[in-house]
């Protein structure tokens, strides 16, 4: 079967997990569907795709999600729910959904508990009321807001009860949802233009145990994304602990030990999963499958040891005590791919990632999610979970790293591969959360390059 991916816009959720930043409101994926659909749904999908164009005038779509939030409504037209304009997004998010859903570790430790890997979730949808609101600039002279102006959409008010069949987690939500202005995958999702939409992460109840004591500060909450089409229901829930203060803190992040992806699928909230030894369209030029592909990324990769560098992280000072190694070269290596999945227009291929300096600093191996560009290359990211800093060098695999007391590390890599130039290049950096705060930790980087044209600098 040769699967032809559509360009749909799509949002991926982060694979790897860890603490998000305390203003981030968790956010479903909008998937590219790359299997053929059933008679009904493309009826249900084309029902939906006529009523999303309609959404906001399609000017929404033309800013392409630039303007973070307009600051004030303007004019507010109630809707029955049997308004033509809202009926089938009434229709569709109204009443009982189940769906199946997988929880992910985001912390390597034996407290976080109360769960089942693989369970499901109910989610009972009632919907408050639905309106058509009319966006202004609030007064405000600032060009992004100017762009606001005038803009209009459909929402509906939801309530929605979200339980887990494990027990784990139980949490009432209440928020404006609208439908999204793209007529491949019309969706119905957190509306984020919206002054009036809530900011704040919800409190849970379950069996949950999030491996951290709360008397340490922090209040239970979790932050969810959910999205309702024609192909069901799909989202994220991230519990956690978080901090609330009137003073601004950089980098303020909660604690989220745990996040549950729905539907449960080998891709995790990254797309449609697909076969690796099936034909995909955008590949034709690199073996045409997923597997043939990453086999070309494998080749690119593990050519040569590569020539690397550590260097002081952008925007982080040593302490003096720190010092930066000499350069060093690397080699690099893949293991057998797991999942391959479609994504917006793209193939995402995980796979384990080995990284290992002669110098003896960094011996680590990590999944990592590389989306394959074609005949141009690829490039792609892993971030460990969380790991309490005393076990970091052990588990990590990552040496001499001075961490905040009480703090965790996690690793961060970018890796690209560059088949026009035969150019392999990377990134690995280590990041700590400590007292509710997440950032580098004071530790130099390591970069790499390696092929034609390649110069190892840090970035800037």
């Amino acid at each position: 079967m040769t699967i032809r991916i559509g360009l749909g816009a799509c949002l991926l959720l982060a694979c790897g997990g860890g603490s998000g930043d305390e203003s981030r409101r968790g956010t479903a994926p909008r998937e590219s569907i790359g299997a053929e659909t059933s008679e009904e749904s493309a009826d249900d999908a084309q029902s939906l795709d006529t009523e999303s164009r309609d959404v906001a005038g399609g000017e929404t779509s033309e800013f392409g999600g630039d303007i973070g939030s307009c600051p004030e409504i303007v004019s507010n037209e109630s809707l029955a729910f049997d308004d033509p304009r809202v009926a089938s997004w009434v229709a569709l998010a109204q009443g009982h959904h189940e769906q199946t859903l997988g929880w992910r570790r985001n912390v390597l430790s034996d407290a976080v508990t109360g769960f089942e890997e693989h369970t499901g979730v109910v989610i009972d949808v009632t919907v408050l009321r639905t309106r058509e609101v009319v966006y202004g600039t609030g007064g405000s002279t600032q060009e992004e807001f100017a762009l606001c102006d005038g803009l209009s959409a459909r929402q509906l008010e939801l309530e929605m009860t979200l339980a887990t069949a494990d027990g784990a987690f139980v949490a009432t939500v209440r928020d404006w949802y609208e439908p999204t202005p793209f007529a491949e995958d019309p969706r119905l999702e957190l509306g984020w233009m919206n002054p009036d939409r809530n900011r704040e992460a919800v409190e849970f109840m379950g069996s949950l145990e999030l491996g951290f004591d709360p008397a340490g500060g922090g209040t239970p909450s979790a932050t969810i994304g959910i999205s309702f089409g024609a192909d069901g229901v799909q989202g994220r829930l991230s519990p956690g602990l978080s901090i609330r203060d009137e003073a601004y803190v950089p980098n303020r992040s909660s604690w989220e030990p745990i996040s549950g992806t729905f539907p449960d699928d080998p891709c995790r909230g990254n797309g449609t999963p697909v076969d690796l030894d099936d034909a995909v369209e955008g590949l034709a030029d690199i073996g045409g499958t997923p597997r043939a592909a990453f086999g070309r990324v494998v080749e690119a990769w593990e050519r040569a040891p590569v020539p690397a560098r550590w260097a002081a992280p952008f925007g982080v000072e040593l302490p003096p005590e720190v010092a930066v190694p000499p350069a060093t070269e690397l080699t690099l290596d893949l293991g057998e791919p797991t999942q391959a999945c479609l994504s917006g227009g793209y193939t995402l291929v995980e796979a384990p990632l080995s990284v290992v300096t002669a110098d003896g600093r960094v011996n680590t191996t990590q999944p990592i999610l590389l989306e394959l560009l074609g005949g141009n290359g690829a490039g792609g990211s892993a971030r460990s979970p969380w790991i309490a800093a005393a076990d970091f060098t052990a588990r990590a695999g990552v040496a001499d790293v001075a961490f905040a007391a009480g703090a965790y590390g996690a690793i961060d890599m970018r890796a690209g591969a560059d088949f026009r130039d035969e150019q392999v290049s990377g990134r690995l950096s280590v990041f700590q959360w400590a007292a509710f705060v997440s950032d580098q930790a004071a530790h130099p980087e390591l970069v790499w390059c390696g092929g034609r044209n390649c110069v190892v600098e840090p970035e800037r």
